[in-house]
């Protein structure tokens, strides 16, 4: 006769493996979520299809990331402008030394830019980003290069506004752009090349500045002025053609 106690121990020691196996199930992630988290289409791909694939993305790469890149320490280079030639003389000239009008032309470049920085975004599908992207570059290439010649304070403090306006949507823009060429585990690399050319070229923006401030008095041109004056207001431009 089977002493009861061990079939007990049996019953027990089956439902714990019931119960074990129960979890076991539980824990394993159903196949089409495993699926989805591998990169798209790279176990359907051919080498020969993988190495085409690599090929465009080389060339995507060498078109978009160092334009983008370029024209993006442009316009942070055109932000830091402004106090730079309040030190080579735009403070004296045009009076910034006065109560808060230098304050109030740093501010109001925010303004602007948080103000139109959405809807300019969401001019990039139907206009394209040929399109916009360029004619913001041009357009605040040609506000800062009409800086040089304002004499009036409230002249500057105007400017600052179309810049923050033409300025707000080009990093949201930029930022929409890479994710429309690459897939989702792509860009964050992409980005941070972009990052890295900013950073590299704003780094030489106060040297650049102190060069160019050198050329004061020529052609009866003050100093400051040819900061907004110079080639690389043309730069932006130049790029965008």
């Amino acid at each position: 006769m089977m002493d009861p106690r061990r079939s007990h121990d049996t019953r027990l020691s089956d439902a714990e493996k019931a119960t074990h196996k129960e979890i076991e199930v539980n824990d394993e992630e159903p196949e089409h979520e495993k699926t989805s988290r591998r990169p798209a289409y790279d176990d359907e791909l051919s080498p020969e299809q993988a190495r085409l694939e690599a090929k465009v993305l080389r060339k995507v790469d060498i078109r978009l990331i160092p334009i983008l890149g370029l024209l993006y320490s442009v316009a942070g280079l055109d932000r830091v402008n402004l106090s730079n030639a309040r030190v080579a003389g735009m403070n004296k000239d045009l009076r910034f030394d006065i109560g808060d009008r230098y304050s109030i032309a740093l501010l109001v470049f925010f303004i602007t830019y948080c103000l139109f920085e959405m809807p300019t975004t969401l001019l990039l599908r139907p206009i394209g980003p040929k399109n916009l992207l360029n004619g913001l570059a041009i357009s605040w290439g040609c506000v800062m290069l009409g800086m040089g010649w304002v004499d009036d304070w409230r002249l500057i403090v105007v400017c600052r506004m179309l810049i923050g306006i033409l300025e707000a949507g080009f990093l949201p823009c930029c930022m929409f752009l890479l994710s429309t060429w690459y897939q989702r585990f792509e860009i964050q690399q992409r980005m941070s090349w972009w990052y890295l050319i900013n950073l590299f070229v704003s780094a030489f923006g106060n040297i650049l500045a102190w060069a160019i401030v050198k050329l004061n008095g020529a052609h009866n041109i003050a100093g400051w002025r040819w900061i907004f004056m110079c080639v690389r207001r043309f730069v932006g431009t130049t790029m965008s053609i």
